[in-house]
C-alpha cells in the first residue's frame, strides 16, 4: 500500500465544477474575464456567421459547435464511448436562425447533464478525472478557434 496523498470527492467535484462554470458561462477569474465563456460567446454569434467558415482550410463555426456538443456527450457517456468524429465535423456546417439556437441549446442540455453526473459521481479515478481534464482542455481550445473565427469573419464583413 502506497502513501499517495488524497483530495477528497467533494474538494475536487467543487474545483472541477468551478473550472467548468469559468469555460462554460461565468467568470470566476481563473481563465477569463466576463463575457469570454462559451456561452456567452455563442449567444453573440448570428446563424450567418456561424455558417460562415473562416477559411478554406477550417470548419465554419457552426460545425466546430457541433463537434464540440457531440465531444460533450462522449464525455458525458464515460470511458468507452463510440463516436463518430469525423461525422461530429460534417453533419453540421450552415444552420438557420432556429437551428443555430437549437445547438447552443444542445451544447447547454450536454453542460447540464455533466454538471449532474459531476454532482452525483462518486468514483473519480484517473479515467474519469482525465475525462474532466479533457473536457476543459478541448473545450477551452475549441473556444479560442470560436473566439478566433468570429473575429476574422467580422473583419471580413467590415
Amino acid at each position: 500500500m502506497t502513501n499517495e496523498p488524497t483530495i477528497p470527492v467533494s474538494t475536487f467535484r467543487s474545483a472541477f465544477k468551478t473550472i467548468l462554470a469559468e469555460v462554460f458561462d461565468e467568470s470566476h477569474g481563473f481563465i477569463f474575464d466576463g463575457g469570454e465563456q462559451l456561452l456567452p460567446t455563442l449567444a453573440g454569434v448570428t446563424a450567418a456567421e456561424a455558417s460562415e467558415r473562416v477559411s478554406s482550410q477550417t470548419a465554419s463555426l457552426a460545425a466546430q459547435v457541433n463537434h464540440l456538443a457531440v465531444y460533450i456527450e462522449a464525455i458525458a457517456q464515460g470511458p468507452g464511448a463510440q463516436v463518430d468524429w469525423a461525422a461530429s465535423w460534417t453533419d453540421v456546417t450552415t444552420v438557420t436562425d432556429d437551428e443555430w439556437a437549437a445547438l447552443i441549446e444542445r451544447v447547454k442540455g450536454d453542460l447540464a447533464q455533466v454538471r449532474a453526473f459531476v454532482d452525483r459521481f462518486d468514483g473519480w479515478d484517473e479515467n474519469y478525472i482525465g475525462g474532466a481534464i479533457a473536457l476543459i482542455g478541448h473545450t477551452t481550445y475549441h473556444l479560442g478557434e470560436i473566439r478566433t473565427g468570429i473575429g476574422v469573419i467580422r473583419d471580413r464583413r467590415g
